[in-house]
């Protein structure tokens, strides 16, 4: 008996001492709890969670409104750079298309203007019933010619005096254009008239991926209208083909002396001011006047004052000068139709 009771005795106290070991984890555990459970209704009872939200809050409230304050300004500055930007290209391209002498200057200021909107372009000139290429981003567009009546969506534009927005096919372009940039059913083109003088004079040929900015377009148009108009009139010579100055369908410029062409050039300045002042200090009399078909009547005083300062200044002075002021009068204040004048309207000085 001894013997078994000595051989129990280790295994009791390591099986008493588990036990004891355990029980003092437990109350160690429930101590622990116990104090954590104090702890927590100290601090809810001081408010430290309702001040530890607070915080947070007010923390993060700040964060948002400078990240928000940040952000404006960041797309403020995007935004004025962007207009910039813009602004510059816009005043390069009017620049650039104001100075161009010959058909293909004109073209490529018109063409480089567009790299901003198009991935691809190309400027066609409408002569006569046919339309030809005068440069383009891919050269083979160059000197590339064809009958308005083989593109459908070019003689659109022309007819319409519209932007048309067509299919990149051959049934659409003309099967020229169609091998030149590969007929793609799923694109889509964007054709752009410039006018002058209430004619499709030229059509701006645009591709864009993934979409086509046709107000951007339709804005270089313009710009390259007004240029054209602008060389018209105040640089005889220029721009050939596209407008005829009445100084060049006498085939007088070329035989006056430098000091004569820039008489020219001055009365062609005086005429398009004083027609334009009428067009801005007289609107309700122009309206009616072309509404009636009467607008001498209606501007007399007006417009026989000018004729008298350009009998004055400029016929006088030069047995070369065309009535400037007469053909202003034709091309803007009646829209290029001499009939809206009046019956009473006198004529041309010379």
């Amino acid at each position: 008996m001894d013997e078994l009771t000595q051989a129990q005795t280790p295994s009791a106290l390591s099986e008493t001492l588990s036990e004891e070991r355990a029980a003092a984890r437990d109350q160690l555990a429930a101590a622990w709890q116990l104090h954590v459970a104090r702890i927590e209704d100290q601090l809810t009872s001081s408010g430290w969670r309702e001040d530890l939200e607070r915080v947070c809050e007010e923390r993060f409230s700040q964060l948002g409104h400078r990240l928000a304050t940040e952000l404006d300004l960041a797309i403020q500055n995007s935004r004025q750079q962007a207009r910039c930007e813009a602004s510059q290209q816009l005043s390069q391209a009017a620049r650039r298309l104001r100075q161009s002498v010959t058909q293909e200057e004109w073209a490529a200021a018109l063409l480089d203007s567009a790299v901003p909107f198009a991935s691809r372009a190309a400027v066609f000139l409408v002569t006569g019933q046919a339309l030809k290429a005068v440069c383009g981003h891919a050269p083979q567009f160059r000197g590339v010619e064809f009958p308005i009546g083989a593109a459908p969506a070019f003689a659109s534009a022309i007819q319409s005096r519209d932007t048309v927005v067509a299919l990149r096919t051959a049934g659409e372009l003309s099967e020229d254009v169609a091998a030149i940039v590969g007929e793609a059913p799923e694109a889509r083109v964007c054709l752009v008239p410039v006018m002058a003088r209430n004619q499709v004079v030229a059509i701006l040929y645009a591709e864009a991926d993934p979409a086509l900015d046709v107000s951007g377009l339709e804005l270089l148009a313009a710009l390259a209208a007004a240029a054209l108009d602008w060389r018209a009139w105040s640089a005889p010579g220029g721009i050939r083909g596209l407008l005829t100055m009445a100084t060049e369908e006498t085939g007088q410029w070329a035989g006056l002396s430098r000091p004569e062409q820039e008489l020219h050039l001055r009365a062609q300045r005086f005429a398009r001011v004083q027609v334009a002042e009428m067009r801005l200090y007289q609107s309700p009399a122009v309206q009616a006047g072309r509404a009636r078909r009467n607008l001498y009547a209606e501007l007399k005083q007006d417009i026989d004052s000018g004729r008298e300062a350009f009998r004055r200044q400029f016929v006088s002075a030069s047995p070369s000068m065309p009535d400037y002021f007469h053909l202003e009068l034709v091309r803007t204040l009646a829209n290029d139709d001499p009939a809206a004048l009046g019956e009473d309207y006198p004529g041309p000085l010379v």
